[in-house]
Parts: C-alpha cells; sequence; structure tokens
C-alpha cells in the first residue's frame, strides 16, 4: 500500500475553478468586505489501479524552492472526503504569498491511520491564482490595513480591474522583502511614495510624488531619504538620495541632497544645489543657490543666482545678488550686484558689473562695467564708468566720460564724447578736453585708400613734421602740361579772404571752396578744398611768377645794357663839352 501510494499521482488542474470559485464567492459578497488569506485547492487521488474513495488525512507544507527548502507555512487536513478520487480542500496560510514564487508539498495516509504520511513528488508549483491573495493583501501587510482589494468592480458592472484599498490606509507594494512603493491616501490626490522606506510626504501634503531613490547606506551616522515637507504641495522628487522639496510644486530631478525650497522650483540633478526662488530653475553642478524669483543656474559650481529672472548658465563662484534679468554666461568669480538691471558679463575672470542698467563685460579679466550702457568687450584691467562708455578691449584702460571710448593701453577717456587710442607703451594717455579724438602712435599713422585697391597712402611717421600722401608717379595716368603763368593770373584773382567758423572765435586766412573751385573744378565738390589741388595750384603759381620773373629779369638786363651804352656816350659826350669850353675860356 505505501509503495502504490509513493505512486499516486495528483492533478493540480486548480487554476480555472479556483477563478469560478472565486467569482461565485464575489456574487455573496461586497468589495468592502475583505476575502482574506484562504483559497480552495482541488485534485485526484488514485493509485495504479485507479482513483481512489474513501476518507483520508492530508497534510499540506509551503516552500520557497523546488527541493524543500526555504519553510513558509503548513496546514493538515484530516478526513477529507475522497470521491472516484476527486478531493477539495480549503486551505490558509496567512498572508505568506508575498509574490515570490511558491511550491506546496503534498503528503497523505487513510484517515485514522498511524503511519506516516506518504509524501507525494514532484513538489507542486502554485500558479497563479493564490498570488491573486497577495495583491489583494498588498495594502495589509504588516498588519496595516485590512481594505485591500484586486479585481473586478461590484457584480461585474464595471470590468476594469482595480488594485487598491477601500480604507484610509496606505496601499504597500513590497518588494524582496523591502517596501517598494507606497500610495499614500489624502484628502487631495493621493502621494505616491517610491524608493527607499524612509521616504516620506509630511503629513497634510496632497498629490506629492517620490519615484524612487533614497539611501539606507548612513551618511555621518544617519540614513539619507528624499523628503517631501513644508509647503511642498504636489511636489516632486524623481529619484536620487538626500533630496527635498518643500516649496508649493516643486521638482527635484535626481542627485543628492538637492533642496527645491521654493513654490514651482526645479533643480533638475547634481549636488548640493538649493533652490528658494519662485519658479527658478537650477539645472545640475554642485552647491549652487538660487533664491531670485524666476531665476536660473545652468550648472556649474557655486554659483549664486539672487535677482529675480536673472540667468547664470555655468562656470564657478559666479553671483548676481540682485536687480533683475541679468545674465552672467560662464566664467570664474563674476558678479553683477548693487541694483544691475539687464546687465551681461560674457564669462572670463573676475568681472564685475554693477550700479548701472543694460551694462556689459564680454569676458577677459579684472574689467569692470560700471554705469547705464556702459561696455567693456574683453581684454584686462578695464573700466566702463562713463555713461554709455565703451572699452572694446586691451589693457589697463578707462573711459570715464559719458559717450567716450578707450582702446589700446592705458587710454583714458576721461571727458565727455572723447577718442582715445594709446599705442602700447606704459605711460597714461589721457584725454584734454570734451568731444576730442586723441591718437598716441609711437611707430606713426598711415591711411590707405583707393577704388581698385589700395594704391593712395597718407602718412604721419616719426620726426616728420607734417602727413606725407603719395605722388609716385607709376600712381597716375592722364598727364597734361598746364599754362603755369595762366595758373598765376588765376591766382591772381582768386580771392583770399580772413574768416572763422561760424560758432567759433579762432581766425582763418584763405579762399572759399566755391571760388576755387571755380576757378580750378578739378572735383565734383564744391564745397570741399582738397589739399592735393592747393599744393599744385601754389606749385604751379611758384612756377609761372618765376617766369615773369625771368622775363622781367631779361628785360631788366638790356635797359641797364642800354644806359650802360646811354652812360658811355654821355661821358664822352661831357669830355668834348670840357674841352670845348676850356678853349675858348682860357
Amino acid at each position: 500500500m505505501k509503495n502504490n501510494y509513493r505512486r499516486n499521482i495528483i492533478k493540480t488542474h486548480h487554476l480555472p475553478l479556483l477563478v469560478a470559485l472565486a467569482l461565485l464567492v464575489s456574487l455573496s459578497r461586497t468589495w468592502a468586505d475583505p476575502v482574506g488569506t484562504m483559497f480552495t485547492y482541488q485534485g485526484q487521488l488514485r493509485t495504479t489501479n485507479g482513483p481512489l474513495t474513501g476518507l483520508y488525512d492530508f497534510r499540506f507544507t509551503l516552500y520557497s524552492t523546488d527541493q524543500g527548502q526555504g519553510f513558509l507555512g503548513q496546514q493538515l487536513a484530516p478526513g477529507v472526503g475522497v470521491t472516484n478520487g476527486l478531493f477539495t480542500v480549503p486551505l490558509d496560510f496567512g498572508a505568506v504569498f508575498l509574490g515570490q514564487r511558491t511550491w506546496m508539498e503534498i503528503a497523505v495516509r487513510p484517515n485514522g491511520s498511524t503511519i506516516n504520511h506518504i509524501v507525494l513528488s514532484p513538489l507542486q508549483e502554485l500558479t497563479p491564482t493564490p498570488y491573486a491573495i497577495f495583491a489583494e493583501n498588498a495594502a495589509s501587510i504588516g498588519g496595516v490595513s485590512p481594505g485591500g482589494f484586486w479585481g473586478t468592480a461590484g457584480n461585474n458592472v464595471n470590468p476594469g480591474a482595480k488594485l487598491g484599498t477601500t480604507d484610509a490606509q496606505p496601499l504597500i507594494m513590497i518588494v524582496g522583502g523591502q517596501t517598494a512603493q507606497r500610495f499614500e491616501p489624502t484628502g487631495d490626490t493621493p502621494n505616491i511614495v517610491g524608493g527607499y522606506s524612509g521616504n516620506s510626504v509630511a503629513g497634510g501634503l496632497p498629490g506629492a510624488t517620490i519615484g524612487g531613490g533614497g539611501s539606507v547606506i548612513p551618511f555621518n551616522g544617519n540614513s539619507q531619504p528624499n523628503l517631501i515637507y513644508g509647503n511642498g504641495y504636489y511636489g516632486t522628487i524623481s529619484g536620487g538620495y538626500n533630496n527635498q522639496v518643500g516649496g508649493y510644486g516643486g521638482v527635484i530631478g535626481g542627485g543628492s541632497v538637492n533642496v527645491a525650497g521654493g513654490d514651482f522650483s526645479v533643480v533638475t540633478g547634481g549636488q548640493f544645489n538649493t533652490n528658494t526662488g519662485p519658479s527658478a530653475t537650477i539645472g545640475g553642478g554642485r552647491q549652487n543657490l538660487c533664491s531670485g524669483s524666476q531665476g536660473t543656474i545652468g550648472g556649474g559650481l557655486q554659483n549664486t543666482c539672487a535677482g529675480d529672472e536673472d540667468t547664470i548658465a555655468g562656470g564657478q563662484l559666479n553671483s548676481s545678488t540682485d536687480g533683475w534679468n541679468n545674465t552672467i554666461g560662464g566664467g570664474y568669480h563674476n558678479a553683477i550686484n548693487n541694483g544691475v538691471a539687464y546687465g551681461t558679463i560674457g564669462g572670463g575672470l573676475l568681472n564685475t558689473v554693477q550700479n548701472s542698467l543694460y551694462a556689459t563685460v564680454g569676458g577677459g579679466h579684472f574689467n569692470a562695467s560700471l554705469a547705464t550702457g556702459a561696455t567693456v568687450g574683453g581684454g584686462g584691467t578695464n573700466s566702463a564708468s562713463g555713461v554709455y562708455s565703451t572699452v572694446p578691449g586691451g589693457q589697463a584702460n578707462a573711459a570715464s566720460g559719458r559717450n567716450s571710448f578707450a582702446a589700446g593701453r592705458n587710454a583714458k577717456a576721461q571727458h565727455q564724447g572723447s577718442f582715445v587710442w594709446a599705442d602700447s607703451q606704459a605711460g597714461d594717455f589721457v584725454s584734454e578736453q570734451n568731444n576730442e579724438v586723441r591718437f598716441r602712435c609711437q611707430g606713426g599713422v598711415t591711411f590707405g585708400s583707393g577704388v581698385a585697391g589700395v594704391n593712395q597712402w597718407v602718412y604721419w611717421v616719426p620726426n616728420n613734421g607734417g602727413w606725407s600722401f603719395s605722388s609716385d608717379r607709376n600712381l597716375k595716368e592722364n598727364f597734361s602740361p598746364i599754362d603755369s603763368e595762366a595758373v598765376l593770373d588765376k591766382v591772381a584773382s582768386l580771392p583770399v579772404v580772413e574768416w572763422s567758423y561760424k560758432g567759433s572765435s579762432q581766425r582763418h586766412i584763405g579762399p572759399m571752396a566755391q571760388d576755387f573751385h571755380s576757378l580750378f573744378p578739378f572735383n565734383e565738390n564744391d564745397k570741399m578744398l582738397n589739399e592735393c589741388d592747393l599744393h599744385g595750384v601754389a606749385l604751379a603759381a611758384i612756377q609761372g611768377l618765376s617766369r615773369k620773373i625771368q622775363a622781367q629779369d631779361t628785360e631788366l638786363k638790356a635797359r641797364e645794357s642800354q644806359i650802360e651804352q646811354m652812360r658811355v656816350r654821355l661821358d664822352q659826350l661831357e669830355k668834348v663839352v670840357l674841352r670845348f669850353e676850356h678853349q675858348h675860356n682860357p
């Protein structure tokens, strides 16, 4: 008989039947009633000679492996009626179905027998209906809530499956014996808390979400959960660890030790970032601080954005301490402060914009833009402190006059509207009056122009007392002779007067452009005098004058010869007269 029992075969076609039984039970109860942990097992007991009939004692044991290891629970079922091999047994192992695979060992003996139960083999894997007990009671693992359910809506009116609770307790999901996710009811939108069991949402806060993360690894003796606290209504932490949201609708994407304390503030990631500005954003990086409304820090290290609508794209130790709508592109230790609005620092090192509107430092190092509309393009140790002043670059330049311009090295545009350009020499080159242009060019000044390429030049070279301009024969064409004496006659007729420019007391002497143009129409502009033409006319007139003087000199020499001849004849005549007088007056 013992050997026959060992050859028994248990057929476990229990899944369809269990589902049918579950549906039949659901028709007689409401969804508010807990199902419990009991399920029905049906099988067939038979020997090689056929099905058995009678009373038998069964022993059911649960294991976590198919080798009978990992004991989970055991239940005895004495005096079970078997008819034509078929039997049905209600089983209740309690809350042992936590989602893991489970095998059941079945042992049997005749009812009332003192022999040991005969273990049937192999162990039977329970699939999958008993896991519905786990799903239904997922919210009550650990005795938190008995009100979970998993199934269809009451009386099959709604075919949609539901998983949840019907009381005010959270629904808890367990993975590997650890809490993986909690669905927490509130008076408003439920909270969803995933990841480390220490992650939490403060009481009274609805609609909060912690996607996961958090750490059980101690840091300074403490675990590192993600928290939503304070005013963190509808706040979100996607992951990471030791992140905290304390503002209404705040968001932290991940990273670690980040804080989103402002309403609708965002920290997308990074580490040790703190955002307390309403609707402000920190993109990432490390140890960044944003407190201005609608401010933005893209990333970087130890940047501070305190102005409203200010932006710091990145870099290190950059700061906008107040004001609004300012921008720092990056670099190191750049600062916009003291009430600046719409200011810009592109990057560089230790640059400053302050006390101004619309001021700009493009880059470089140790540059400062300190007045409304002032601009420093780059370079080093430059400052633009005049309203709408400009230093394009260079070194140690200062534009302090309103609308002034300083460039090169040590150029100082101190007067309104002054334009100062200095070469590389070390000494300061300073403006002297308003609206002047000053150049310091130790190597000289050169201007080039021309229609088809540069072929005309004007120079002022060192040790020359004036300008030189191109007059190379090879640059010229269409030559024609002139009548220098006719030019002299025109010059003689040209009105030359003393005059002054309107509004000026300075006196000048010279012709009017219209008069000169009427006599010498060498260009189309009769309002301007061309220095080259003035020189040419003067030289031609001198040549004409020279020729006239030469002609007069020739004429004078001829007359002197005639006079000499007449003097000789006169001397001879005087001698004759004297002899005549002497003869007649002895």
